[in-house]
């Protein structure tokens, strides 16, 4: 690879990186808001899966000979988020919150994963496994979501 190559991939890692480092900490911060303890020990799953992705992409980096940045942007990105509802429909809020961070997390993977990067395997190959431990995260908080969206709804 050549040097340009390596600049751009630390590029996109560190913006991968910065992604899933505002996905840990909105984690940690709804596990703090939810009321449901099932739903804490699950984002408790997904923190420690969000600990292990961002060791991953740091790991990467660092080998491509970059320097890893824990960016004011994801910090701000978690203070600006949405703020849980206070009613009864708490818990369906936080819910929602994390359904939009995740999307908005997968949609930074796929960017990345449409660019040159798919040129070099190792990098592929990592990204992919990553993408698809996020996906299914988001594909259970969507299914939570819409079973408590159902029970909200009065017949």
């Amino acid at each position: 690879m050549e040097t340009s190559y390596h600049e751009n991939y630390t590029k996109q890692l560190q913006r991968l990186l910065n992604a899933v480092i505002k996905s840990h900490r909105k984690y940690l911060k709804a596990s703090d808001q939810i009321e449901s303890q099932e739903f804490k020990d699950q984002f408790r799953r997904y923190t420690n899966e969000r600990s292990q992705i961002i060791a991953e992409l740091k790991d990467a980096i660092h080998k491509l000979g970059g320097q890893t940045q824990d960016t004011a942007d994801a910090e701000a990105a978690v203070n600006h988020s949405d703020h849980a509802k206070t009613d009864g429909k708490k818990d369906q809020s936080v819910l929602e919150a994390l359904r939009a961070s995740e999307q908005e997390t997968l949609d930074i993977y796929d960017e990345v994963l449409q660019g040159s990067i798919l040129e070099e395997f190792d990098l592929k190959t990592l990204i992919m496994s990553q993408r698809l431990i996020i996906n299914e995260a988001y594909t259970e908080l969507d299914k939570r979501y819409f079973e408590l969206f159902k029970l909200s709804q009065p017949y």
